[in-house]
């Protein structure tokens, strides 16, 4: 498999956020909800590297009902056998989670 860049993987959570881009002035570009509520500014969306962004796509994961599944692939990921090890897993690895489960 390819090595998802950083840059690709916040793009992807976004969509698992049911996001989509849209340009509201010259240089302004953000994530919207499919309301067209203005969730980010796309410059500052990076859950693959920001913890507390991170913790919110596993929030739309509970939404979903993939939190068991989601677990599962934080486990295999981290290479553990015990679920209380995954709470070290980094931001990244939560993403990459997240896309195993939301295909």
């Amino acid at each position: 498999m390819n090595e998802i860049t950083d840059s690709e993987l916040d793009v992807k959570m976004a969509w698992l956020m049911d996001w989509h881009l849209e340009a509201r002035a010259i240089g302004q570009e953000g994530w919207c909800n499919s309301d067209g509520d203005w969730q980010i500014d796309v410059r500052d969306w990076h859950p693959s590297t920001d913890l507390n962004q991170a913790w919110q796509v596993e929030e739309r994961i509970k939404e979903l009902g993939l939190w068991l599944e989601y677990c599962g692939e934080l486990i295999v990921i981290e290479g553990k056998r015990q679920w209380w090890d995954i709470v070290h897993v980094t931001a990244r690895q939560r993403c990459l989670a997240a896309l195993q489960v939301k295909k």
